[in-house]
């Protein structure tokens, strides 16, 4: 060994702060006689020993005390810059993550699919509860996209958009054992005497008012009696009582005795 590095420092501190080389095997997790071989070419390399081995452990020599001092403070300072390299490297790739969101939990997997491919690299996605929510994360570059359901809503300055989809298709859910269930198909009309459930916001989207609309060139005003977070919410007021519920294309109940359909 012809100099000592950083690796050989730690050792030296180590059975220093342990006391005894039988110790300091066991925390470096190494052999004892492994580590008496290396302590004894490290005091070669250092120009003298740097411990007194007595029955009950080791004591630091002179020699050995100014190596611990200084090679604490320098382990120190390495595990800092370490420490602060890693983080930085950390916050270097979290910036270089892709961030968007999505304003329905079923709309995220389809939404990082497609991103996906076009970028490879780390998504990090998270369900946004409102439209104004979404446009609010866009502004301030806490998103680099996201995928909203938006109609004559301004964008705010310095944000642009694509359309994905112009019409998105909506599902009417029944409970199984609604007398309509069994034709073959239903007018929407048919449904003018329901109480019906929407699920998510309506905070300018025009979801709410998109449907009411549809419901108008049917020929009724839908009377809207339920207000809930999402599809689930809808499910479980379909098993509960009897009404119709708009439904997300992607919101798929289970089929099993009693469901909603």
């Amino acid at each position: 060994m012809d100099r000592l590095e950083l690796r050989h420092i730690r050792v030296v501190v180590a059975i220093a702060r342990a006391g005894s080389i039988r110790a300091a095997a066991a925390g470096l997790r190494i052999a004892q006689p492994a580590l008496v071989g290396q302590l004894q070419r490290i005091e070669r390399a250092a120009g003298g020993p740097l411990f007194t081995r007595t029955r009950t452990g080791v004591t630091p020599t002179e020699r050995g005390a100014r190596v611990v001092e200084a090679g604490a403070a320098l382990i120190a300072d390495f595990d800092r810059l370490i420490a602060d390299t890693t983080a930085r490297a950390a916050e270097s790739t979290r910036a270089d993550a892709l961030r968007v969101g999505a304003m329905r939990a079923l709309d995220a997997p389809t939404l990082i699919a497609a991103l996906r491919e076009l970028r490879p690299e780390e998504i990090e996605a998270r369900q946004l509860d409102s439209l104004s929510e979404g446009l609010g994360l866009l502004g301030s570059g806490e998103l680099d996209a996201a995928l909203l359901y938006r109609f004559a809503v301004p964008l705010p300055e310095g944000l642009r958009q694509r359309d994905v989809v112009a019409v998105e298709p909506a599902f009417v859910g029944l409970a199984a054992d609604h007398p309509l269930v069994s034709a073959p198909e239903v007018d929407l009309a048919d449904l003018a005497d329901a109480d019906w459930v929407i699920s998510g916001a309506d905070d300018g989207t025009g979801r709410l008012t998109a449907f009411r609309a549809a419901c108008a060139v049917a020929g009724f005003v839908p009377r809207v009696r339920h207000r809930v977070g999402d599809c689930d919410g809808a499910i479980a007021l379909l098993r509960s009582a009897p009404v119709a519920a708009v439904m997300h294309p992607l919101c798929m109940p289970p089929t099993t005795s009693g469901s909603a359909r």
